[in-house]
């Protein structure tokens, strides 16, 4: 079985009304593709919400944006169910569905 690629880190903001949620690969990703919003889910405090928009930071950094006022999040999730073709590692290698923690502030 070949290793999953999945973010290596995560971690969250939120400024309101903005959550930005960063994931981190360790090794360099595909940035000219990405993957879409409703690609992923973002699980505050046991709600689904959908991103807004996905951005690339950096080769490694993906961030995923949402905007809601007073959401005043305590826990966040991070999922990608499913595998994208545009959601791919820079030697082409796909992303592996994940369920994530991501980091507090």
């Amino acid at each position: 079985m070949s290793p999953r690629l999945i973010p290596a880190s995560s971690d969250w903001t939120y400024a309101d009304p903005l959550l930005d949620v960063v994931l981190t690969f360790g090794e360099n990703m595909a940035v000219g593709t990405q993957p879409l919003p409703g690609d992923f889910a973002i699980d505050v405090d046991g709600v689904d919400k959908v991103p807004i928009l996905v951005t690339w930071d950096s080769a490694t950094e993906l961030s995923l944006h949402y905007s809601e006022a007073t959401l005043g999040p305590t826990v966040v999730r991070c999922r990608f169910p499913t595998i994208n073709p545009l959601f791919v590692s820079a030697a082409g290698e796909s992303v592996t569905p994940f369920d994530i923690l991501v980091t507090a502030p």
